[in-house]
């Protein structure tokens, strides 16, 4: 899913990536310890110091060398004792953009638009409004302040970035929709539930309150509400940025087949159109976007059911979130 907000996990695993392309660890290096008292100061520990034991001597070396470039791979790092995750997710918003760091990591959020300045346009937008209140004095006045502190990070690209950006702030309506990735929501299809949207998104919330076994949810909880901003509805294609499943060998993509398909069970108001449900799924989740065509859809169904998808296969208990739906 296009990720707009300034987030820690999305700009570290971008920031890691580069560093491996390139082999050049010059701007990891300078993000590394802003967000790692960010990351330990907001979340719990992944090990603390009596688990890590249990865990062997190989990985309390691991994290004795977390600066060795060979073992960055882990995505672990040890603060005051205890071990954290990197990809632990900080959303960082306003009051902090008056903070060093906020300016830090918008610095290093633009840089993933270097190669893409046509989506530079829709992470203004949202900034813009997230942020700054729609107030468009006070941000481009921070925009000016990021190049002339943070020009560096930007690279050859600056000048372009610059020009995309003034034509943007030029051009730029507050009425206008601050995620256009979305498209045009009168064309989403309603998904016939016996629920309220209120009920849905109570059920919804293990994506966010349940935990993989890395600790980490199977979705963050702002992406769970962008999943259901509009209500329990399916676009009508495939979005071109989808979310991505917080998934393991151990928890599986199946965890989500198992949960939608057990609310088609319960509260479908049409039991021979599983249809809407798969293209929940598939349009909008990355882990299914390998379902598109009608034969897809057609097979997926088949396997789709609650002989072969059982709720006994889930590693967490969904009945708490059933009674979400008759509390919500």
């Amino acid at each position: 899913m296009a990720n707009y907000d300034i987030d820690t996990k999305d700009i570290f695993l971008y920031e890691n990536e580069e560093r491996r392309k390139t082999g050049d660890a010059q701007i990891y290096k300078k993000l590394v310890p802003i967000i790692k008292p960010i990351i330990a100061g907001s979340d719990v520990p992944v090990f603390n110091r009596t688990q890590t034991l249990n865990y062997g001597i190989a990985l309390r070396i691991s994290l004795d060398d977390e600066n060795k470039y060979k073992k960055d791979g882990l995505d672990l790092f040890k603060w005051g004792g205890e071990c954290f995750s990197y990809s632990k997710n900080e959303h960082i918003v306003y009051p902090d953009r008056d903070t060093p760091d906020f300016a830090w990591l918008f610095a290093f959020k633009l840089r993933q638009y270097r190669d893409n300045l046509t989506g530079l346009n829709s992470f203004l937008s949202h900034q813009i409004k997230a942020n700054f209140a729609d107030d468009i004095k006070a941000f481009m006045n921070f925009i000016q302040f990021i190049f002339i502190a943070h020009e560096t990070l930007l690279g050859a690209k600056s000048q372009k970035i610059k020009d995309t950006i003034d034509l943007w702030a030029k051009n730029y309506d507050p009425k206008a929709s601050n995620d256009p990735l979305f498209g045009n929501i009168k064309n989403w299809s309603k998904i016939k539930v016996a629920l309220t949207d209120d009920q849905v998104r109570a059920y919804f919330s293990f994506l966010y309150l349940e935990k993989n076994n890395l600790g980490l949810p199977y979705l963050e909880k702002t992406d769970t509400e962008k999943l259901l901003e509009f209500g329990f509805k399916v676009p009508p294609q495939p979005l071109p940025e989808k979310f991505r499943l917080n998934v393991t060998g151990q928890h599986k993509k199946s965890i989500m087949e198992i949960c939608v398909n057990l609310l088609f069970d319960k509260f479908s108001l049409n039991l021979k159109n599983k249809l809407p449900f798969l293209k929940f799924l598939a349009f909008q989740f990355e882990d299914f976007e390998n379902y598109q065509s009608p034969e897809d859809f057609k097979s997926w169904s088949g396997n789709l059911t609650s002989k072969k998808l059982k709720v006994e296969m889930l590693p967490f208990k969904i009945q708490p979130y059933l009674d979400k739906i008759k509390a919500a």
